[in-house]
């Protein structure tokens, strides 16, 4: 099964993105500790890497199911790199309605992470069939192997 290295690339990158928006969301909460309602202007700065990355992640998905630039796409696996970032998408709105409105709910936060979870299997899973279909180009057919044999025996006898 085939995939761009550049999709995969992509993707990863996104992800790379999206981590250091958690690493840097994480910080900044813990010096900002409180129950005061969070602008909506300012969870955009603060949040900005983990919202970055989430589309990345899910532009390159939409994008390389809609291009269709090869014939052999693992689109299930795509499909799940998809939903998961929907999910995550989904669970950034809501975790920053709650923040602009004082409150915070776990379930919001689960839902990043729980979308963080899928689309991550999701560019494992494109990176464990990348590696197969390359380890599958280097070992020849067993027809090949054969007919080279018989050639190779065909050219000894000749001799």
């Amino acid at each position: 099964m085939e995939h761009p290295r550049a999709v995969r690339w992509s993707i990863a990158a996104g992800l790379f993105v999206e981590f250091v928006g958690f690493l840097y969301d994480t910080l900044w909460h813990d010096q900002h500790l409180s129950e005061v309602a969070i602008p909506p202007s300012k969870l955009m700065t603060v949040h900005s890497g983990i919202y970055l990355g989430e589309l990345l992640v899910l532009g390159i998905a939409l994008a390389t199911l809609a291009l269709r630039t090869r014939r052999a796409h693992p689109q299930a696996v795509l499909w799940a790199v998809v939903a998961g970032g929907l999910v995550q998408i989904a669970g950034s709105g809501f975790d920053m309605w709650s923040h602009a409105h004082a409150y915070e709910k776990p379930l919001y936060h689960d839902t990043i992470y729980t979308g963080a979870a899928v689309t991550i299997i999701g560019y494992l899973l494109l990176e464990i069939l990348a590696s197969r279909a390359a380890r599958q180009e280097q070992v020849p057919a067993p027809d090949a192997v054969a007919d080279r044999r018989s050639d190779e025996a065909k050219q000894t006898a000749e001799r």
